[in-house]
């Protein structure tokens, strides 16, 4: 995430600040998705349905986050890599920059679990072995689905853009609609490579808006971005509900619901892409050092450990939170908490560390 931008010493902000927004979006909505929905442990999943009405609301809200904020970081990928020289230390340094952390928090969960702080009992025996084997293969291991993602995305970047030079914007459109049709729309059928087509598509779409040279005026493409949200935040209402069901009907809702969700989705990256694009911000000294922080953000947050000691332990979303009318107020305050602890945790890691050992 922390790869994609412009490699110069005081560059433009404006696409710095659309990284800390992508990442605000995700940390968001992980708090409704592990904090609350609890998507990853089936048992706990319908807990959320016993909330009151507006908290209901405020979750499905919060949901698309996720999935928009790491579309603009793959997209991102595309505007700034394609018809640059490809540069392998960048992967290097990802890498161990995972490993560290992988590490870190392997160990984080040791005096965790064994000093009797925090048990994990939303993880079985076997899922605990995986802190050890993430540590170990932290790239392939599953622990962190973007890593593994972005790191074959990236070995195939030379590739992709020797694809894309042969194509006139005609042509780049239309393997754009492909992709769009076939490959995004497939992730409501989970097949097994959807994240990495969905990787792709947002690629080229990047490396198309770069070569095309979108603009858009920037309060409508603000607007036209808070459309599409509400829009997803709408259908998320109408199938999340839907847990479980042997009733046609409802299932033919959920998976249209689904459906028209990825279908739309794109469109909240490019809008709030172009509104970035069309800020005349300039070089800002503290935008651009929290938006190096980014990645370092999604790994400590969204690691094994993160996702039930914060969301659980620390900030007891579902059993406290959830159920409180200061909800609204709850969730501010949790989700900005845990951006800034996280980002200050990285930007630490960043001085001590990665001058010395170059990560």
């Amino acid at each position: 995430m922390q790869n994609v931008a412009i490699e110069k010493k005081e560059r433009d902000s404006n696409f710095e600040l659309l990284r800390i927004i992508a990442m605000f979006m995700i940390v968001a909505s992980h708090y409704a998705v592990h904090g609350v929905r609890h998507t990853l442990t089936l048992e706990l999943s319908a807990q959320w349905l016993d909330g009151i009405l507006f908290n209901r609301i405020l979750t499905s809200f919060l949901m698309p986050g996720g999935t928009i904020g790491n579309g603009i970081f793959f997209l991102l990928t595309g505007y700034f890599m394609f018809g640059k020289p490809y540069k392998v230390q960048r992967l290097i340094k990802l890498i161990a920059q995972v490993y560290f952390y992988a590490v870190a928090l392997l160990i984080a969960w040791a005096v965790i679990r064994f000093a009797h702080i925090y048990s994990f009992p939303e993880l079985k025996a076997i899922s605990q072995m995986m802190f050890f084997i993430n540590a170990v293969i932290p790239i392939t291991s599953g622990g962190w689905w973007f890593i593994q993602t972005y790191v074959v995305l990236f070995l195939f970047i030379p590739v992709l853009n020797s694809f894309i030079e042969k194509l006139s914007l005609q042509k780049q459109l239309a393997v754009i609609a492909v992709l769009w049709i076939f490959w995004y729309a497939a992730g409501i059928f989970s097949f097994g490579y959807s994240k990495l087509q969905q990787a792709c598509f947002f690629y080229i779409l990047g490396a198309y808006l770069k070569r095309k040279d979108v603009s858009m005026n920037t309060y409508l493409a603000l607007f036209l971005f808070i459309c599409v949200w509400l829009a997803l935040s709408l259908l998320d209402i109408k199938s999340a509900a839907i847990l479980k069901s042997d009733n046609v009907k409802e299932m033919l809702v959920k998976v249209f619901c689904n459906g028209f969700s990825a279908v739309i989705r794109p469109f909240a990256v490019v809008f709030i892409f172009l509104f970035c694009k069309s800020l005349k911000i300039g070089y800002n000294r503290f935008i651009n050092a929290v938006a190096s922080s980014t990645f370092g953000i999604y790994l400590i947050h969204d690691s094994a450990v993160g996702r039930q000691f914060i969301w659980n332990k620390l900030l007891h979303v579902s059993d406290m939170q959830y159920q409180s009318v200061y909800f609204p107020l709850y969730a501010v305050l949790s989700i900005v908490a845990v951006f800034a602890v996280c980002s200050l945790i990285e930007l630490l890691r960043k001085k001590i560390f990665a001058k010395v050992f170059h990560l």
